[in-house]
């Protein structure tokens, strides 16, 4: 208990008091602007480049109840819940595909695949830093050097079935929660993870 109460008060730290400084001043540059200045500033995001910041406050109330879980779980486990959690990946190209209602900006289907698909690499990393024998970051040889060429082909590969395949746009295809971003970032950490600078 005494563990998650430190672990939140310093990342509250951190975070809450840029966000309310950032919240103050781009209220006051909507206000004399002929915008409002209300407490809804604190629910909706005042600027978009500052989405990130409601999802590290999202990430960081359920660190304390997701830690105690996967520290504990086994590897096959921890494996399932990985997979599970990249599933939601899937679901941006099937509602662009068929043209799906029900997932729109507003719905919480919406609002769980962009949860799910950034908690996805919140997992991983604490995936590699528990099992330090993961391929991800047991440095480099050979055949770790293949799995990464091997990561950004199936990205340029993902790119080229989408576009000429699909009908998906190069923007539709690279967009935060889909499988090509995902494999492309795993592939760019697993790069700059095992790099040895000299």
């Amino acid at each position: 208990k005494n563990n998650s109460i430190d672990f939140l008060r310093k990342r509250a730290n951190r975070i809450l008091i840029p966000f309310l400084l950032w919240v103050v001043l781009y209220g006051m540059y909507n206000y004399f602007n002929g915008g409002k200045f209300g407490g809804d500033l604190l629910l909706c995001s005042p600027s978009a480049h500052l989405w990130y910041i409601y999802a590290l406050m999202g990430l960081y109330l359920i660190t304390p109840v997701l830690s105690s879980f996967f520290s504990n779980c086994s590897r096959g486990m921890f494996q399932f819940y990985l997979l599970c959690s990249a599933v939601p990946f899937f679901v941006d190209y099937y509602n662009l595909k068929f043209e799906a209602t029900l997932i729109n900006d507003h719905s919480i289907i919406y609002i769980f695949n962009h949860l799910a698909g950034y908690l996805f690499y919140y997992l991983l990393g604490a995936y590699c830093w528990r099992f330090k024998d993961c391929w991800l970051v047991n440095g480099y040889c050979k055949k770790n050097i293949l799995r990464t060429l091997g990561l950004f082909a199936l990205f340029l590969m993902i790119l080229y079935v989408g576009n000429k395949y699909f009908g998906f746009t190069p923007y539709q295809l690279t967009r935060y929660a889909t499988p090509g971003v995902l494999v492309y970032a795993v592939a760019c950490w697993h790069l700059l993870y095992n790099l040895k600078v000299r």
